[in-house]
């Protein structure tokens, strides 16, 4: 049994780029012109820069989970070609190291793409904002440097905790819990795509989104069912004019911790099936999956 080398994982990864840099570079471009003019579209409806700026970057945010899901679900896809499946089988690689080349072209490398993508047509509405307040008509006066603004400037924010006294905003376990709790969700997540996209050959985006969809709604209706506690918080505001307030008590219900060791259970095993399918590829499969 060979241990896992970095050297040939690194090779592996670069061949994987230098054989599908144009479909990189096609879907980055695309992807490029249309958040450009999804920020033209809203420039024309926004009122003010912080309208255009919120709803740019809720749009950029859009983009950024479909296409982690997505890149996740097509994570095969890039050898479906019989004559590229032959090729990189044929690769001086360990199953690990290709497996992992492929986790990391499409989930790491073309997920930076694609923000690359947004910081494009972001780029491009800021230098249009400029060039149409120099020789056309000029923007309404909010500021006028703000309309330049780009849309990443909103991933710094914190406005959303200013009704929360700084000294009483966090609590250690109760936000550790929710960040534990997220990281499982979007690992579990990531890993049921993943899987989808090794077995799955066609349509296995959809496929996965519809079961997917399935599952949380079904956990929504036996949450509403029996009324299961997540975090509860009470906040109690001041006295006064401003909206400035303090959290009365926060309780972690018993969901949570059943999901941080269920969700990670899952998420294992939905890779380890995954690299189980992946071992097993042949140069030539069934029309739609690849057992």
């Amino acid at each position: 049994m060979y241990s896992f080398n970095l050297i040939s994982f690194a090779q592996t990864l670069r061949w994987l780029i230098a054989v599908n840099y144009r479909t990189m570079l096609q879907w980055t471009t695309g992807i490029a012109l249309i958040f450009f003019v999804v920020e033209l579209y809203i420039l024309k409806m926004a009122h003010d820069p912080e309208e255009l700026l919120n709803s740019s970057f809720g749009f950029g945010i859009f983009v950024m989970v479909t296409a982690f899901a997505f890149l996740a679900s097509y994570v095969t896809s890039f050898i479906n070609e019989k004559r590229r499946r032959m090729a990189f089988l044929a690769l001086p690689a360990t199953n690990s190291e290709k497996y992992l080349s492929l986790i990391t072209y499409t989930s790491v490398i073309f997920l930076c793409a694609v923000f690359l993508a947004l910081v494009a047509g972001d780029s491009l509405r800021m230098l249009f904002c400029w060039i149409k307040h120099l020789y056309d008509a000029p923007l309404p006066d909010h500021g006028i440097d703000s309309w330049y603004t780009s849309t990443l400037t909103q991933f710094f924010r914190l406005d959303d905790y200013r009704s929360v006294r700084h000294s009483e905003r966090f609590d250690n376990w109760f936000v550790t819990m929710q960040y534990i709790l997220f990281l499982s969700f979007i690992s579990w997540t990531h890993s049921l795509y993943t899987l989808g996209g090794t077995v799955i050959r066609k349509y296995s985006f959809v496929i996965v989104t519809v079961l997917f969809i399935s599952c949380l709604m079904i956990f929504a209706k036996i949450e509403s069912e029996y009324g299961f506690d997540f975090f509860e918080t009470e906040f109690v505001r001041d006295p006064g004019p401003l909206p400035i307030g303090h959290i009365a008590s926060k309780e972690i219900g018993v969901v949570p911790y059943i999901l941080n060791v269920l969700l990670p259970l899952l998420t294992v095993f939905n890779y380890w099936a995954s690299y189980r399918t992946f071992k097993g590829f042949q140069v030539i499969n069934h029309k739609w999956i690849n057992l």
